[in-house]
Parts: structure tokens; C-alpha cells; sequence
């Protein structure tokens, strides 16, 4: 996983409400030390740590780690990252101020054992003082100003510097372990910090700074495997490293640092270079399109991510929206030929970063190989352009892909992708979606559409005429594969359900007669044969249902009513409440009324409404409930209805201060804090600490409140005004029912779960 700009600066960071960092404090100058003892010299068996976390430490010590001896300790600001075009991001923290070096710069060593780049001011700091405010936060929640205090390294920091007083209370609430194994997890936790910050440096352009941590990281790495392995054993190592076990045939501990030293390759090649002026995109139109592609080839190194953060679920990187990027890319198939060449002679590195392989933790810097082969599987419109066993496709496949397929229409090169083989089915996937889309500034098909409004012409009207097969066969083909073994096997990957669905319901833009099969299969796949098929395809079940239901196939409300009603009560709960928009878009058929009854009014259900407010955390659960879609339905209005007459008691309602309130509900004595703008000028409102009751009717009524246009309410008002608002909202129910689902907000449309919060 990698590690993000957020972890960094709550990991080794102090919160900016620190005493000792508010206002300009004068701060004793550094003066040299006296020369430290070798690095292996120091007395930490004092500290009575285990054996194995001193000899770590004094290889540490010897191999990267900060020496806090040469310091002091300060509060400070360090030069956390910068994205592009974004300024400079600083951290608080604490650590040991060390004298500038000799160009003036000031770093320090912080908590974390890495030596960081100081901006601003130091400030006058405690250790001890500091050292009590990280133990005297509990373990399971620690303040995130001190959590960095509870680690192996702040306490072999402490050791270092002597401060045995305080190593030893630190000692006192850790867990340390007295396994030689835990070398590999100290040290990873270290190079992976140090690792960032040469990554940031680098990022930033902070070429030299980057140059010198790489340096010595490509310096130190084989020491580090070197003493991994001589803890581990060969047995051990040989053991992982198997393939029969799912290692890859060779050991790494440090997986994550393989690139150090194409980073320092990188490095030395830009100082040597020196810097570059902007690159003029708008000048490269007035040139020939061949110079254009070489001069954009040129910068590919300068290719930089939209931030330093990486989403993990991106559908592709924030670096593909770069400019350079997105130039090359329109100049369309005439930039293959250069990217070709890029990726099998450009050993440059890009100032953009991905998500590290499998195995590899942290980030990895993009190299300009990779970069064009993304940009070509842009062009190609190949969006994963890697081969069916999910590896980058390499530029001797791409050219075997252009020979067989280089000539003709996009719309062409969509349907080839569709027919072959040797694609994965995303890629299948992709191109079906492209065909689908409207054929931008061509007239719309009059004829395609002549009873209903005038539909735009496809893309895919460019393929019409090839057959044998034709575009329908293939895209029946390609479900009928996906879920070839759905009858036989039980365990289909629900993936390919949802891909199925997915490539059904395009087909249904092109081919309605031939799509309502397959949608069908697809979907009772999802909803009853499978019982994980669903969770994979929930995004796109609801349009499915609705495109068959719209062709004509009126089964599928029973299906889909006896497949809910079938589900054990726990999946009931965790279900996508999207899955129940078939009830809203239904309302009123025999299907969906006996199943709204089933699911939200029969006792053994977990969406029983009307046993829903005396449940643990049921309060938050009918609330997210009832303000939904939902309260279209006959049986969720019947129950509001019914609630609203109940003056059972759930609890109390407590004035906290002028904005807040309170609910103690009696069920489980549990206290939930509510916030109100109106509590400072409601009349109705009593005094702080004065409690009043807080009922069933109470409860539908304040959720009812939250719909727009719907009278106030408020739950500590007094019993007599809480009654008048109940009559309000029944009239108010009663007039709007048809449209109550118009009025709920649009921010609280479809929750994500009704599961307990």
C-alpha cells in the first residue's frame, strides 16, 4: 500500500496546538558537541531493551539512520512534499536540530529516524514533557501529535541520546518482541520513510538533495539484504522464495527500494543536463507533425503526477492527464512509431508516480518506457494494454497487434479488439463501449427510432455491414463465455457476471431482441445462482432489471421478489439499498407490494421499520431508511404512519450547551450527540442539563423534518408542541404521499448501507 502525503504528516507530526510551538519563543543557539562515540558505542542495554532491537539499532545507526547525539532536541517545521505547480507543503513536528552543513542548509533528525529538510523557525522543546503527553493518550487512540512517540524508533532514538529515563517508560508500554525477525520489520519501516522523502525530494525537483539520499540508499541496500538473509537463515529464505509457495524464485526483504538505483542514474543525468525551459505546447502546432512528436518525446521525462497522492481505486493515473501526455496522445497513430521506439530504447525516468507492483510497498516512479506504452494504449484505445495474462504488453506485441489490425476506422479497431482472443474481457468491455457511443457530428438516425424520440447515431453504424460475424454475435459470444460455466460451477467469478451484464445491456443500445437473453441470464446469475455474483455486479443489476421489465419481460418482478426475500437477514442488511430501486421504479404491482410487506413490516426481517427504532442503532438505521427512495412505497408509508400514533419511550433528550443535545437511548443506554442551529433562539428549547422524553413518534417525526418543504420539529421541545408538529407531519404525509420521494434532499438520496453504523 502506498504511502500517502496524509500518513507522513500524521505519522511523524506534532499537532500545531502544541504549547510550545504557539508564538515566536527564543530558542538557545546550537553549539558543536562533543565528537560521539562510534555509532555501534552507545549503551543501550541500559535502556534494558531485548538483544535483537540493539543490534538493529547499531546497524541502523551505521547505515542511514539519524544520530540525534549531533542535535537538539526542537520543535520545527519540515519540508514535508510539493505537487506540481502546488506550494511547498510543510509539516509540524519535533526531533534533534542539527548544525547547517556547509551550503547553510538545516535538517534534523525526526521521530521516525530520517533525517528531513528544515523551513522556519525552531522552537524551544521538552523531550520529557513530550515523551509524557504520547503515554498519557491511550493505546487504542492515540493523539496523532504523539502516536510516532510509541515506535521502534523514537525509542532507539531515545537510547542513543542517552535518555535511558525515558527509553524505559516508553519500554514499559510497548510491546517489544525478543525475535531477530523483527531486524526486516524495524528496518523496512525506516528505509520505507527515508524512501519517501528521496521520492519527494525527487518529485518536488529537488534533483540534488534526491541525488544524495539515493546515493546513499543504493550504497547501503545490498548491506541491508546482505543482514536480512543472515538473519532470516537460507532455509527460511528458501522457503519464501519458492514458487511453489508463491514467492518468485529470488528474495528480497526491501522489494520497494529496486528502483534506487535508477533514481540515482536519473538524477545524475538531470544535474549533468542542468535545467529545461517550459516546453511551449501551443508553439508545436506552427512545426511539422514529425518534429512536434520529437520534441514531445524529448520531455516525456518531465511528465509529472497531478498531486503526490495516488488514489487507489483511479481508473487510470492523474500523471496520463499530463499535457505532454495528452499532446503525444492527439497526435493519434502518427506518434506510434516514436512511442515504439520509447519503449524499447528511452531508459529516462518521468517526475510521475504509480502504485508499486504486488510485492513492492510504497510508490515507484513511472519510467518514460511506461509512459509510452500507456500513451500508445491510449491511442489504440487499450485502455489496461496489457496482454490476457494481465503483464504490459511489450512493443513487439503491439506491432504484431498494428500488422493485423492497422488499417481501417476506429469503429474497426473497436470491433477487432471485440474479436479477439487474446484480449483480456475488460478489453472486450471497453471497446463494446466505444462502438456504443454517439458518432459525434453525424445526423441521428430517424429511421432507428421512428415511433419515440430521434436517437443519435452509433459508432458502431460503421460496422454494421461486417458479418460473420456480426457485431451482435460477438458481444453474445462474448457473455456466453463469461458465463459459460455458470449452470456447472458454482464458483464463477462474480467479475465476469458483472461483465456480462455490463456488455448485455450495450448490446441492448444495438440489438434489443438479441440483448433480452443474455441480460436475463446475466442477472438471474447475479441474483440467485451465485450468491456473491451480486456484490460484484450491484452497480448495474438495477439496469438490467429495468431493461427487461422495459423489453417486455414481465418474469423478472417475480424473480427478483424471490430472490430478496430469500436472502438470510444479515445479507439483507449489508445489501446496496440501489438494489432496491426495482421496488420504487415498480411501486404499486402485486410483486412489489407483497415484497415491500415481506421486507420492511414482517417480524423476522432485519428491515422490519416498525421494530427498527428499538434495535441496537436502530435510530441511525430508520433514519437512513425512511429518507430514501423507499418512502415511495405502500409499506414504508403505512409504517410511518402507524409509528407516528406510537409514544413508546426510546429515551431521553439532554441540553448539552447552546448547539448541542443529546439522546440516551434506553435500549442500550446508548448516547448520541446531535448538533442544532436553532437551540441559542428556540423558545421551546429547555435550559442546559434539563432533560426531556424522547419517544417513537418522536423519532418519525424528527426524520420526517429532514424531508424538504415538511413542517419543523425538534425532539426536546415539550410533549405538547412535539404533539402539534406530529399532526402537522401526518397531514403532511398524508397531502404528499404520491411524492414524498421528490422532496427527500438530494444529498441523502440512496445511502451507501441500512447496516448498523
Amino acid at each position: 500500500m502506498i504511502r500517502s502525503l496524509v500518513a507522513v504528516v500524521l505519522g511523524i507530526g506534532l499537532a500545531c496546538s502544541l504549547s510550545s510551538c504557539r508564538g515566536v519563543q527564543k530558542v538557545a543557539p546550537l553549539t558543536p558537541k562533543a565528537a560521539p562515540k562510534a555509532p555501534t558505542e552507545w549503551d543501550a542495554r541500559a535502556a534494558k531493551m531485548p538483544a535483537p532491537l540493539i543490534d538493529t539499532g547499531r546497524f541502523l545507526l551505521t547505515h542511514g539512520f539519524g544520530d540525534p547525539r549531533n542535535g537538539a532536541y526542537r520543535h520545527f517545521k519540515i519540508l514535508v512534499d510539493n505537487g506540481p505547480e502546488r506550494p511547498i507543503l510543510q509539516a509540524e513536528t519535533s526531533g534533534w536540530m542539527l548544525l547547517p552543513d556547509g551550503d547553510g542548509r538545516r535538517t534534523a533528525v525526526c521521530l521516525d529516524g530520517v533525517t528531513y529538510p528544515v523551513v522556519g523557525a525552531e522552537t524551544p522543546a521538552d523531550l520529557a514533557a513530550d515523551v509524557d503527553r504520547a503515554l498519557a493518550f491511550g493505546d487504542r487512540n492515540p493523539a496523532p501529535a504523539y502516536a510516532n512517540f510509541k515506535s521502534d524508533a523514537a525509542l532507539l532514538l531515545l537510547a542513543i541520546d542517552g535518555r535511558h529515563d525515558l527509553s524505559e517508560r516508553l519500554i514499559s508500554r510497548l510491546k517489544l518482541s525478543s525475535d531477530p525477525h523483527d531486524f526486516v520489520r524495524v528496518a523496512s519501516k525506516f528505509l520505507s520513510r527515508w524512501w519517501d522523502q528521496t521520492l519527494n525530494a525527487y518529485l518536488r525537483g529537488d534533483i540534488s538533495a534526491a541525488f544524495h539520499q539515493a546515493v546513499r540508499m543504493k550504497q547501503f541496500w545490498p548491506d541491508y539484504e546482505k543482514q536480512a538473509r543472515l538473519i532470516l537463515g537460507s532455509s527460511w529464505i528458501q522457503q519464501m522464495s519458492h514458487p511453489a509457495l508463491g514467492g518468485g524464485g529470488s528474495f528480497q526483504a526491501f522489494p520497494f527500494l529496486s528502483q534506487v538505483g535508477a533514481v540515482v542514474d536519473e538524477c545524475a543525468r538531470r544535474i549533468e543536463r542542468g535545467p529545461v525551459p517550459a516546453l511551449d505546447l501551443s508553439a508545436l502546432n506552427r512545426i511539422s507533425i514529425s518534429e512536434r512528436i520529437a520534441k514531445l518525446i524529448d520531455r516525456f521525462d518531465e511528465i509529472q503526477s497531478a498531486g503526490l497522492i495516488v488514489p487507489p481505486a483511479a481508473t487510470q493515473p492523474s500523471w496520463m492527464g499530463d499535457p505532454v501526455f495528452q499532446a503525444i496522445v492527439k497526435q493519434d497513430r502518427a506518434a506510434l512509431p516514436a512511442l515504439l521506439n520509447a519503449m524499447e530504447n528511452d531508459s529516462r525516468l518521468t517526475r510521475a508516480v504509480d502504485i508499486g507492483p504486488s510485492g513492492a510497498t510504497g510508490r515507484v516512479v513511472v519510467s518514460v518506457k511506461d509512459a509510452a506504452r500507456r500513451a500508445i494504449g491510449a491511442i489504440l484505445k487499450w485502455t489496461n494494454i496489457n496482454d490476457i495474462n494481465g503483464k504490459p504488453v511489450s512493443a513487439e506485441q503491439i506491432r504484431q497487434f498494428l500488422v493485423k489490425n492497422g488499417t481501417g476506422t476506429k469503429a474497426d479497431d473497436w470491433f477487432n479488439i471485440l474479436a479477439d482472443d487474446q484480449v483480456t474481457p475488460e478489453q472486450w468491455l471497453d471497446a463494446a463501449t466505444r462502438l456504443m457511443q454517439p458518432e459525434i457530428g453525424s445526423p441521428p438516425d430517424q429511421a432507428s427510432n421512428a415511433q419515440g424520440p430521434i436517437a443519435p447515431r452509433l459508432v458502431a453504424e460503421a460496422v454494421r455491414p461486417r458479418m460473420n460475424p456480426s457485431l451482435s454475435d460477438l458481444i453474445k459470444r462474448r457473455c456466453s463465455e463469461l458465463l459459460a460455466d455458470g449452470a456447472q460451477d458454482p464458483q464463477i467469478e462474480p467479475s465476469n457476471v458483472s461483465l456480462a451484464i455490463q456488455l448485455a445491456l450495450l448490446l441492448a443500445k444495438w440489438d434489443k431482441a438479441s440483448a433480452l437473453p443474455v441480460i436475463a441470464r446475466a442477472s438471474d446469475l447475479a441474483m440467485t445462482t451465485h450468491t456473491e455474483a451480486w456484490s460484484q455486479a450491484e452497480g448495474f443489476l438495477p439496469e438490467a432489471l429495468r431493461v427487461r421489465i422495459a423489453l417486455g419481460d414481465r418474469t423478472v418482478l417475480y424473480q427478483y421478489s424471490q430472490w430478496l426475500s430469500s436472502l438470510p437477514s444479515a445479507q439483507l442488511s449489508q445489501l446496496d439499498p440501489k438494489l432496491l430501486q426495482t421496488m420504487v421504479e415498480q411501486s404499486g404491482t402485486a410483486e412489489m407490494e407483497e415484497l415491500g410487506d415481506k421486507l420492511f413490516l414482517s417480524f423476522d426481517s432485519s428491515l422490519n421499520v416498525l421494530h427498527m427504532p428499538y434495535t441496537d442503532g436502530g435510530v441511525e438505521r430508520f433514519k437512513r431508511l425512511v429518507v430514501s427512495p423507499l418512502i415511495h412505497l405502500g409499506s414504508i408509508q403505512r409504517a410511518i404512519r402507524q409509528l407516528l400514533q406510537n409514544r413508546d419511550s426510546l429515551g431521553s433528550v439532554t441540553i448539552d450547551d447552546s448547539t448541542t443535545y443529546s439522546l440516551v437511548l434506553s435500549s442500550n443506554s446508548r448516547l448520541v450527540t446531535e448538533h442544532s442551529s436553532r437551540l441559542k433562539t428556540d423558545r421551546l428549547a429547555p435550559k442546559p442539563g434539563e432533560s426531556r422524553s424522547f419517544r417513537v413518534c418522536d423519532l418519525v417525526a424528527f426524520t420526517l423534518s429532514g424531508l424538504r418543504l415538511a413542517p419543523e420539529f425538534e425532539p426536546y421541545w415539550p410533549d405538547a408542541a412535539k404533539d402539534a408538529g406530529i399532526k402537522k407531519l401526518r397531514a403532511f404525509v398524508d397531502l404528499n404521499a404520491a411524492r414524498l420521494s421528490d422532496l427527500i434532499p438530494s444529498d441523502r438520496s440512496w445511502p451507501r448501507s441500512y447496516s448498523n453504523p
